[in-house]
């Protein structure tokens, strides 16, 4: 950091003072820090070599829809176990209509 520090204009220094105190952890009695938010939680170098999703755009678009069906963006503990039962109702039904044969619906094309 030392070294990337001499070379980057002033301006830049504290994002790099702030990159290296939540994604490396600072240096500290020559050791170094956890950081804030390690490397294995960002790190997706191993993920590739396995062939596995970089991102969790998966997780991120569950957790908009299960935002749209609360309705609201703090709900009381209740009112989301509602919302849960009545979510799992619905993929319950859905599940059996497609053992009974029914073909599950068409994606629709996004119009660029």
């Amino acid at each position: 950091m030392d070294i990337l520090s001499d070379e980057l204009p002033e301006e830049i220094l504290p994002l790099l003072d702030w990159f290296e105190e939540n994604y490396i952890g600072r240096v500290h009695r020559n050791r170094r820090r956890n950081a804030r938010f390690p490397p294995n939680l960002w790190n997706v170098h191993v993920r590739v070599l396995n062939k596995n999703d970089r991102t969790n755009n998966y997780a991120e678009a569950a957790n908009r829809r299960l935002n749209v069906q609360m309705g609201v963006t703090y709900p009381t503990l209740w009112a989301f176990i509602s919302c849960l039962r009545k979510i799992q109702s619905g993929r319950d039904t859905f599940c059996c209509q497609l053992e009974a044969g029914k073909s599950p619906p068409k994606k629709q094309k996004r119009n660029p």
